[in-house]
Order: C-alpha cells, then sequence, then structure tokens
C-alpha cells in the first residue's frame, strides 16, 4: 500500500501527447480506420497532426435503401447491413403497418407507417446498430414519410430526418409534403449535425448552386429536382451526393424501364458536410429491390481536436482602437484625415472595385493615424477535463 506522505503527481491537461487514442463513438466491428482521400475534396476537413497514431481515426457508415417491402426481407437485410458495417440506415418504401420500435439481432429499428386498414404504399425504417444503440436521445413518428431520431455524438447531437418522397407528377401532395417537412425542420435544434436521408424521388441535375448543388450528379433536373434545390437553398443545406466524384455506376440509385436516375440523397447542414468522407453506391447487395444501397461515411473528429495546426504559431490580430471615437477630439482628428486622404484621391474613377478598394484604404488610413491598434491575441482553446 503506497504511503500517504508521496508526493500526489499532478496532470497537465493543457499538454496533449501526440499519442492520445481518439475518444467517442466506435464503429460496431471496433475497425480503426485511417483516412484517406475522398474524390474531388480535401482528405481531412480537420486538421489532423502528420503522426500515424493521431491520423488513425474513428469512421461512421450511414445508408438508405429503398427496399420495395419489407416482407420476409427483415433477417437477410439484418445480415446484408452487419456485414457492411453499417452503423444506422434509413429504410424507405418499408410498407409496414403502424408505428413502433423492435430489435433484430443486430439492429434496434424505428419505423412509421401508415393505418392498419389502408395498404402500404410508403413507410420509413432506420435501423440503427445496437452497439450505439444507447447513444438515442429521442425519436418522433411524424407520419408515415417521415421519421426523426436525435443522437449523441462526441462533438454534439446529430438529427436525423428519414424521408421517404411522393414520385413526379402528384402535385399538390408534394407541395403538402415539403410543407410538412418544412414544419418539422424548424423544430431542429439548428446548432446540431442536421442530416435528411432517404429516397426523395427528385432529380437534381449537376449545374451548380453555390454550396447546395454539385457538379457530379446527373445531368437530367426535374420538377421535384427544382422544388428540393428550392427547399435546400431556403434553410441554408447541401446535398452531398453531388459533390463526390464517381463512376456513373456507383452514382445512380435506382435501375428500372431503361432509366438510371439518381433519387436517394444524403442532405446536410453546413456543419455535416464537413464530417463526410466520402458517398457512393454499393450494387453487390440483393434484397429483391430495383434500388441500390447508397453509403455515406462519416467522421465526427475527437473534441480535442482543433481545426487549425497546434503546431503553427499563435495569429495576433490587430485591432483599431474604436473606444477612443467616445472623444470628441479623437472624433474631429479622424473626420479631418478621411477628408484629406479623400482629396488626395483621383476623382471619376470607373472601375466599382477599384472605388471600393480606394475607399477602404482611406478609411484604414486615416484610423491608422487617429486611432492607432491595439494587438490581441488568440489563446489556444485546451482540453477540459
Amino acid at each position: 500500500m503506497p504511503s500517504q506522505n508521496m508526493p500526489v503527481q499532478r496532470l497537465k491537461v493543457a499538454i496533449l501527447p501526440l499519442d492520445l487514442p481518439c475518444s467517442g463513438p466506435v464503429t460496431h466491428s471496433g475497425e480503426i480506420l485511417t483516412t484517406g482521400k475522398s474524390h474531388g475534396k480535401k482528405p481531412d476537413r480537420f486538421f489532423l497532426n502528420d503522426d500515424t497514431d493521431v491520423k488513425k481515426v474513428l469512421r461512421f457508415k450511414y445508408a438508405t435503401w429503398n427496399i420495395r417491402g419489407l416482407g420476409e426481407k427483415e433477417e437477410e437485410l439484418d445480415k446484408i447491413l452487419n456485414e457492411n458495417n453499417i452503423n444506422l440506415s434509413v429504410i424507405t418504401e418499408s410498407k409496414k403497418k403502424l408505428q413502433g420500435t423492435k430489435e433484430t439481432e443486430h439492429y434496434t429499428i424505428i419505423y412509421s407507417g401508415e393505418d392498419r386498414h389502408v395498404r402500404g404504399q410508403s413507410g420509413v425504417m432506420i435501423w440503427i446498430h445496437k452497439s450505439i444503440s444507447n447513444k438515442i436521445d429521442h425519436y418522433k413518428f411524424w407520419n408515415d414519410r417521415v421519421i426523426e431520431t436525435r443522437l449523441k455524438t462526441q462533438r454534439g447531437h446529430l438529427t436525423i430526418l428519414g424521408v421517404y418522397a411522393l414520385t413526379e407528377g402528384r402535385d399538390e401532395l408534394n407541395e403538402e409534403f415539403y410543407e410538412t417537412l418544412q414544419k418539422i425542420l424548424d423544430k431542429v435544434n439548428k446548432n446540431d449535425y442536421i442530416m435528411l436521408i432517404g429516397d426523395i424521388n427528385a432529380r437534381v441535375g449537376n449545374n451548380r448552386v453555390t454550396n447546395i448543388v454539385g457538379t457530379n450528379g446527373e445531368a437530367t433536373l426535374n420538377k421535384n429536382g427544382r422544388k428540393l434545390i428550392d427547399f435546400c437553398t431556403f434553410n441554408n443545406l447541401k446535398i452531398m451526393n453531388t459533390f463526390f466524384k464517381h463512376k456513373e455506376v456507383h452514382k445512380f440509385t435506382w435501375e428500372a424501364r431503361g432509366h438510371k436516375p439518381i433519387i436517394d440523397y444524403f442532405i446536410t447542414n453546413m456543419k455535416t458536410s464537413k464530417v463526410i468522407q466520402d458517398i457512393r453506391v454499393y450494387r453487390s447487395n440483393e434484397v429483391d429491390s430495383d434500388h441500390y444501397l447508397r453509403c455515406a461515411k462519416v467522421n465526427f473528429p475527437p473534441r480535442w481536436l482543433n481545426k487549425s495546426n497546434k503546431n503553427a504559431p499563435l495569429k495576433q490580430e490587430e485591432l483599431f482602437k474604436v473606444r477612443l471615437l467616445n472623444d470628441e477630439s479623437i472624433r474631429w482628428l479622424y473626420t479631418q484625415r478621411v477628408k484629406l486622404h479623400l482629396n488626395k484621391t483621383k476623382e471619376n474613377e470607373t472601375d466599382i472595385e477599384k472605388e471600393w478598394t480606394n475607399l477602404q484604404n482611406i478609411i484604414k488610413s486615416a484610423a491608422n493615424e487617429s486611432l492607432g491598434t491595439v494587438k490581441r491575441r488568440n489563446r489556444r482553446k485546451y482540453l477540459k477535463m
């Protein structure tokens, strides 16, 4: 038994060892994957040290699949998702009646369908692997086409909206669907990581819309696609499928009657888009459906991992002493300096950009001469224990 007089060693939490392992949720397979380059994107959105131990991160894998009716496929679907290391999957067109939860061998299922006496044509489910089912914060049954669950992550909360939209040509019902979806989204905590996953039955094309649609989608844009783009633009959401470059066979999610559209999507808010590593279709899995399994690789960096290089020198930002403008004499001096510099500039400037640049320089010069600057040092944030 150690002596009571033995000195206590203090832990310095401000210095983190480079071989400190990442903490937080783990994949159910226990596999640690090394981050790599995703097509058309930077290798990692969050800074990772060059040390190989730190570059190893824990990665999630989410999926969506239209299975054209659950029927007797439950056991087979459980096996396929588990073999593909899927942590969470949104299953659409399940045709399962009523609402509730149940468990399979590997997954906890949350499902929402139509009334018992109505012919099943819709239904949406969220399959959550049992290894992370303890992370469920809550879930809601909105209707037979939208279901919600909220999970705890190592960087906050993740809200998943499982969505199964109506097909093209049903305008009135589509309007009602998007109105309902908007009301649901308005109730979601905007500080969460937010993902809309499922079969949205829309084709958004490949014409770039800044921060909404990328150039790696399909060529076709239909009416439902325009409606989806308008919805995403209004809510500042990003259609992530269109930002990853893959072969055509790894893009389209449905194949029938000679058509090969992309209608199953992962849509996120801007915060979540930074942790999406890759999205593609996996064609080798079969559950008697004309849709293909679409998967997304998601990496939530550990909480202690800063977005910038910890070895980089701290930035010192220079700020004008604007509080001095409260003094009448200083205000007068600043005004005179602005007038002096304005008189020195060329008149009748035709280039609006040059005119704006000149105006910025005048304001900065006058402020620097009359107010002066102060340096503000940005302090590093360390691990809190």
